[in-house]
């Protein structure tokens, strides 16, 4: 008998082992999370190797002028949201042969 572990050392071990067993399918799950953030995280930088960025139905980039240019790729109503607080004066929209111009100042 003196070859035999005490029960005490018997049942840490086998509750030890039951727990690793039953957070595998948890950590299984964050390994493949973690592969698929890591893959989109790729695609974005290759997305923006060029300094353009496709988004869903949209095409952005930063002009010369610094500013952020937002091309439909679609015929699809493009609804721009932008989030805080502005007052009628702060937003300026200008209509050109170029496109449409949307200046925000932000409200303080």
């Amino acid at each position: 008998m003196a070859d035999q572990l005490p029960d005490d050392i018997v049942q840490s071990i086998a509750i030890s082992n039951a727990k690793s067993i039953s957070e595998q399918p948890q950590m299984l799950s964050n390994l493949d999370e973690s592969s698929a953030a890591a893959g989109a995280t790729l695609d974005a930088r290759s997305a923006v190797s060029d300094g353009h960025v496709r988004l869903a139905d949209l095409e952005l980039h930063i002009n010369g002028q610094g500013q952020l240019v937002v091309t439909p790729v679609s015929s699809r109503v493009l609804d721009i949201f932008v989030p805080g607080t502005y007052s009628r004066e702060a937003i300026e929209v200008t209509l050109d042969s170029r496109g449409v111009t949307l200046r925000l100042r932000k409200d303080r």
